[in-house]
Protein backbone atom coordinates (compact mmCIF):
# COMPACT_ATOMS: atom_id res chain seq x y z
CA UNK A 1 0.00 0.00 0.00
CA UNK A 2 2.68 2.51 0.77
CA UNK A 3 4.98 1.97 -2.45
CA UNK A 4 1.70 2.50 -4.22
CA UNK A 5 2.04 6.32 -2.56
CA UNK A 6 5.43 6.13 -3.29
CA UNK A 7 4.89 5.48 -7.10
CA UNK A 8 2.25 8.54 -7.08
CA UNK A 9 4.63 10.49 -5.50
CA UNK A 10 7.09 10.19 -7.95
CA UNK A 11 5.13 10.16 -10.73
CA UNK A 12 3.68 13.97 -9.59
CA UNK A 13 7.34 15.02 -8.70
CA UNK A 14 8.24 13.74 -12.14
CA UNK A 15 6.04 16.14 -13.91
CA UNK A 16 8.28 19.03 -12.98
CA UNK A 17 10.30 18.37 -16.03
CA UNK A 18 8.10 18.61 -18.36
CA UNK A 19 7.41 22.13 -16.87
CA UNK A 20 10.81 23.59 -16.49
CA UNK A 21 11.31 22.36 -20.15
CA UNK A 22 8.10 24.87 -21.10
CA UNK A 23 9.29 27.68 -19.18
CA UNK A 24 13.05 27.02 -19.80
CA UNK A 25 12.35 26.74 -23.86
CA UNK A 26 8.18 27.45 -24.59
CA UNK A 27 7.46 25.71 -28.10
CA UNK A 28 4.76 23.29 -29.28
CA UNK A 29 6.58 20.18 -28.91
CA UNK A 30 7.20 21.29 -24.93
CA UNK A 31 3.47 22.20 -24.91
CA UNK A 32 2.82 18.62 -26.59
CA UNK A 33 4.94 16.65 -23.93
CA UNK A 34 3.44 18.72 -20.78
CA UNK A 35 -0.19 17.94 -21.91
CA UNK A 36 0.31 14.33 -22.67
CA UNK A 37 2.82 13.98 -19.13
CA UNK A 38 -0.32 15.78 -17.38
CA UNK A 39 -2.95 13.15 -18.57
CA UNK A 40 -0.92 10.51 -18.67
CA UNK A 41 -0.46 11.17 -14.57
CA UNK A 42 -3.80 11.91 -13.97
CA UNK A 43 -5.25 8.82 -15.67
CA UNK A 44 -2.50 6.90 -13.77
CA UNK A 45 -3.77 9.15 -10.15
CA UNK A 46 -7.15 7.83 -11.09
CA UNK A 47 -6.47 4.32 -11.41
CA UNK A 48 -3.97 4.33 -8.58
CA UNK A 49 -7.44 5.90 -6.27
CA UNK A 50 -9.58 2.78 -8.22
CA UNK A 51 -6.98 0.13 -6.86
CA UNK A 52 -6.78 2.02 -3.81
CA UNK A 53 -10.68 1.63 -3.56
CA UNK A 54 -11.35 -1.56 -4.54
CA UNK A 55 -8.60 -3.09 -2.13
CA UNK A 56 -10.46 -1.15 0.87
CA UNK A 57 -13.89 -2.49 0.16
CA UNK A 58 -12.45 -6.22 -0.22
CA UNK A 59 -10.89 -6.08 2.66
CA UNK A 60 -14.17 -4.55 4.35
CA UNK A 61 -16.18 -7.27 2.58
CA UNK A 62 -13.86 -10.00 4.16
CA UNK A 63 -14.36 -8.11 7.57
CA UNK A 64 -18.03 -8.77 7.55
CA UNK A 65 -17.78 -12.01 6.25
CA UNK A 66 -15.76 -13.54 8.61
CA UNK A 67 -17.48 -11.54 11.54
CA UNK A 68 -20.71 -13.04 10.23
CA UNK A 69 -18.85 -16.63 10.15
CA UNK A 70 -18.02 -16.31 13.77
CA UNK A 71 -21.28 -14.82 14.70
CA UNK A 72 -23.07 -17.56 13.14
CA UNK A 73 -20.50 -20.14 14.87
CA UNK A 74 -21.27 -18.83 18.53
CA UNK A 75 -25.31 -18.78 17.46
CA UNK A 76 -24.83 -22.32 16.42
CA UNK A 77 -22.91 -23.48 19.87
CA UNK A 78 -25.52 -21.80 21.96
CA UNK A 79 -28.10 -23.84 19.89
CA UNK A 80 -26.34 -26.55 20.66
CA UNK A 81 -25.76 -26.08 24.16
CA UNK A 82 -29.37 -25.72 24.96
CA UNK A 83 -30.04 -29.01 22.82
CA UNK A 84 -27.22 -30.81 24.46
CA UNK A 85 -29.58 -29.89 28.10
CA UNK A 86 -32.08 -30.92 26.55
CA UNK A 87 -31.03 -34.36 25.75
CA UNK A 88 -29.26 -34.38 29.04
CA UNK A 89 -32.82 -33.77 31.18
CA UNK A 90 -34.59 -36.55 28.49
CA UNK A 91 -31.83 -39.35 29.06
CA UNK A 92 -32.42 -38.66 33.20
CA UNK A 93 -35.87 -38.58 32.73
CA UNK A 94 -36.16 -35.02 34.36
CA UNK A 95 -40.04 -34.40 32.77
CA UNK A 96 -40.40 -31.40 34.17
CA UNK A 97 -36.86 -29.79 33.34
CA UNK A 98 -37.77 -30.60 30.07
CA UNK A 99 -40.67 -29.06 29.48
CA UNK A 100 -38.95 -25.91 31.35
CA UNK A 101 -36.05 -26.32 28.68
CA UNK A 102 -38.53 -26.55 25.98
CA UNK A 103 -40.37 -23.87 26.84
CA UNK A 104 -36.83 -21.37 27.40
CA UNK A 105 -36.42 -22.87 23.72
CA UNK A 106 -39.65 -21.61 22.69
CA UNK A 107 -38.92 -18.28 23.84
CA UNK A 108 -35.90 -17.53 22.52
CA UNK A 109 -37.22 -19.03 18.94
CA UNK A 110 -39.97 -16.26 19.06
CA UNK A 111 -37.52 -13.61 20.24
CA UNK A 112 -34.76 -13.97 17.82
CA UNK A 113 -37.96 -14.70 14.98
CA UNK A 114 -38.87 -10.96 16.06
CA UNK A 115 -35.42 -9.68 16.16
CA UNK A 116 -35.20 -10.77 12.54
CA UNK A 117 -38.32 -9.42 11.01
CA UNK A 118 -37.03 -5.86 11.91
CA UNK A 119 -36.45 -5.29 8.33
CA UNK A 120 -33.39 -3.92 8.58
CA UNK A 121 -30.21 -6.24 8.32
CA UNK A 122 -27.79 -4.13 9.66
CA UNK A 123 -29.31 -3.29 12.89
CA UNK A 124 -30.37 -7.06 13.10
CA UNK A 125 -26.67 -8.43 12.28
CA UNK A 126 -25.60 -5.42 15.19
CA UNK A 127 -28.43 -6.63 17.52
CA UNK A 128 -27.36 -10.55 17.39
CA UNK A 129 -23.91 -9.48 17.03
CA UNK A 130 -24.12 -7.48 20.12
CA UNK A 131 -26.32 -9.74 22.25
CA UNK A 132 -23.75 -12.97 21.39
CA UNK A 133 -20.69 -11.05 22.76
CA UNK A 134 -22.71 -9.64 25.64
CA UNK A 135 -23.54 -13.18 26.62
CA UNK A 136 -19.80 -14.44 25.76
CA UNK A 137 -18.55 -11.92 28.25
CA UNK A 138 -21.13 -12.32 30.75
CA UNK A 139 -19.79 -16.19 30.77
CA UNK A 140 -16.57 -15.02 30.94
CA UNK A 141 -16.98 -12.42 33.57
CA UNK A 142 -19.00 -15.23 35.65
CA UNK A 143 -16.23 -17.79 35.31
CA UNK A 144 -13.53 -14.91 35.88
CA UNK A 145 -15.59 -13.90 39.27
CA UNK A 146 -16.22 -17.88 40.34
CA UNK A 147 -12.38 -19.22 39.59
CA UNK A 148 -10.04 -16.59 39.14
CA UNK A 149 -9.76 -15.06 42.73
CA UNK A 150 -9.23 -18.86 44.08
CA UNK A 151 -6.05 -19.50 42.42
CA UNK A 152 -4.89 -15.86 42.27
CA UNK A 153 -5.43 -15.35 45.93
CA UNK A 154 -4.04 -18.52 46.93
CA UNK A 155 -1.06 -18.13 48.28
CA UNK A 156 -2.62 -15.28 50.40
CA UNK A 157 -5.50 -17.53 52.10
CA UNK A 158 -2.66 -19.50 53.27
CA UNK A 159 -0.30 -17.40 54.60
CA UNK A 160 -3.28 -15.94 56.70
CA UNK A 161 -4.00 -19.29 58.10
CA UNK A 162 -2.18 -19.91 61.16
CA UNK A 163 0.72 -22.33 61.11
CA UNK A 164 -0.25 -25.96 62.61
CA UNK A 165 2.35 -28.24 63.61
CA UNK A 166 0.99 -31.85 63.82
CA UNK A 167 3.55 -33.23 66.13
CA UNK A 168 1.77 -36.33 67.95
Amino acid sequence: MKSWKWIAAVAGLTSVIPVAWMVWKPSLAAGAVLTAWAVAASACGAWLARKSDERRQQAIIRNMEQTAIQMLNHHRHDWMNELQILYGYIQLGKLDKTVGSVERIKDRMATESRISKLGIPSLVFIYIHTERTAAICSSALKWWTRYSWKTKYRHKRQSLLPKRSFKR
